[in-house]
């Protein structure tokens, strides 16, 4: 449901917990790692809050989601692109932790974030989709 906040809780895009990466502050520029159905979520979000800038939108099957009409790179092009983080926009546990592997065992640590999947379901999440007795 986070990730499809935009549809179901006015105001979201002043809630960081819905972008889950902690580590990553409003304002920064990042290369987006990811564009399946969560990429594309977390795309639009960050379209239309502004909460991160977008330096690059990079996934591995880049030129079948560019048929597919997005705006997508192929992850070569990170080593040319000025950014604060890549963050990885992947929901299956194994590839997204075979994909962090990777990923910083090229790029520095410090600069790759995976989502924060105990934010995904903290209680203030679900407080602000009404998923709790507490639900304001």
């Amino acid at each position: 449901m986070t990730a499809r906040a935009d549809g179901l809780y006015d105001g979201y895009g002043e809630l960081d917990f819905l972008f889950p990466f902690p580590r990553v502050k409003r304002g920064s520029r990042i290369v987006l790692y990811g564009a399946r159905a969560y990429g594309q979520r977390i795309y639009h979000f960050l379209k239309k809050t502004g909460f991160c800038s977008v330096a690059a939108w990079v996934d591995r099957n880049y030129k079948e989601l560019g048929r597919m009409g997005l705006l997508v790179e192929s992850p070569e092009v990170i080593p040319g692109v000025s950014y604060d983080a890549i963050v990885i926009a992947n929901t299956y546990e194994r590839s997204r932790k075979a994909l962090y592997q990777d990923l910083i065992g090229k790029y520095p640590k410090e600069k790759v974030h995976m989502p924060d999947v105990e934010l995904i379901f903290s209680e203030e999440s679900m407080k602000a989709f009404g998923l709790t007795e507490n639900a304001g």
